[in-house]
């Protein structure tokens, strides 16, 4: 570079900041937000009697919200500004995490399995803990399904919820006209305390359940882990880059797709069939458009082709709402501020970076 250009060249981390320029951006994000709160949050509705409706005032959580967003939309300025600053190529904390648990995938998953057969039986395991343990594997399960289908083939499926909802009704229907158990109509008969002589008991009954679905959940992931290797993943992957060089190369998008939504779709099919055996209950309700979304969103916020990236989301996604039980009144919103920062922050997903599924080795010849 000759002097002339490096003096044409301006440091973006050593101009200052324009703080008249950031004040006013935050202030007007603030209030936004208290235009949107104030109806929101500020006026809360009350029966006085008679048939009388009254109105109480909350100005103060009006307040709080303002002075979040006014906070939060100040570190989001200058952090995109800090950012221009560094040098390009430059790794996130996420991006280094990512790359980490790519070269050590393998005593990483060893770790997580050891840790889920374990934690029925640790000091501090409770039924809840062990109930929510099961919640967060049927959408591991439900997510390693969709991966399939939005992670590799590239397609996008709002229906998933669809053949989640198939598969407890078809377990329903054979459990109660043809008598069949969990194994049979799965397909695969005998209980937990029947196989081992013991007497029935709650807990046993959660605890099975538990390891009934880590068992279904480490298959499945078995399952697509070998599928991305084969050249069915491999057709599905090209087709997700470019579909118009796939069909240069003979690959019919039309099957491909096809397959990609079917074995998706058998995925979570077996998850459903499990969920109607945990419940012992179904009804449409459980099947809304909601909890496609859930399981889209934990594909989209683990880093679309991620299978370890599809169980940090899953436990996020299950977790979270979990603990803003205290808040009951603003679960949803704690949520979707939750999923913004993350589109913000990360927009790719958390562990978005992965290895590719096959590497080409180059090596001398042997041949003459």
């Amino acid at each position: 570079m000759t002097a002339a250009s490096g003096l044409a060249v301006e440091d973006e981390a050593l101009v200052p900041v324009d703080w008249a320029v950031v004040l006013k951006d935050a202030v007007i994000a603030a209030l936004v937000a208290t235009l949107l709160a104030l109806p929101l949050m500020g006026l809360q509705t009350y029966d006085i009697g008679g048939g009388a409706l009254g109105i109480r005032t909350h100005f103060d959580w009006v307040a709080m919200a303002a002075a979040a967003v006014f906070t939060g939309r100040l570190a989001l300025i200058l952090q995109q500004r800090l950012r221009r600053g560094r040098e390009r190529g430059a790794e996130t904390i996420f991006a280094r995490l990512a790359a980490w648990g790519n070269r050590r995938a393998l005593p990483i998953t060893l770790v997580g399995i050891a840790f889920a057969l374990a934690l029925p039986f640790l000091p501090f395991s409770s039924r809840y803990l062990i109930d929510l343990g099961t919640t967060v594997l049927i959408y591991v399960m439900l997510g390693w399904g969709l991966n399939v289908v939005v992670g590799l083939a590239g397609l996008l499926d709002l229906g998933y919820v669809a053949f989640y909802a198939v598969g407890a009704y078809t377990f329903a229907l054979l459990a109660r006209d043809l008598g069949l158990s969990f194994w049979q109509a799965l397909p695969f008969s005998t209980t937990f305390h029947q196989f081992f002589g013991l007497d029935f008991s709650p807990a046993q009954r959660v605890t099975y359940i538990y390891f009934v679905i880590l068992a279904l959940a480490l298959v499945t992931n078995l399952f697509t882990s070998r599928l991305r290797r084969l050249p069915i993943g491999r057709a599905w992957e090209a087709l997700r880059e470019d579909e118009v060089a796939c069909r240069a190369l003979g690959i019919n998008p039309t099957n491909v797709k096809l397959s990609a939504f079917g074995i998706g779709a058998m995925l979570g099919g077996f998850a459903g069939c499990f969920f109607a055996t945990r419940q012992g209950f179904i009804s449409p309700e459980s099947f809304t458009f909601i909890e496609s979304a859930t399981i889209l969103a934990i594909v989209v916020l683990g880093g679309m082709g991620s299978q370890m990236g599809v169980v940090l989301a899953a436990i996020l996604l299950v977790t979270l709402p979990e603990f803003g039980r205290a808040f009951a009144e603003f679960r949803m919103l704690i949520f979707g501020a939750a999923m913004v920062a993350i589109m913000v922050w990360r927009p790719r997903g958390l562990l978005a970076r992965r290895e590719p599924s096959l590497r080409l080795h180059t090596g001398r010849s042997t041949a003459p």
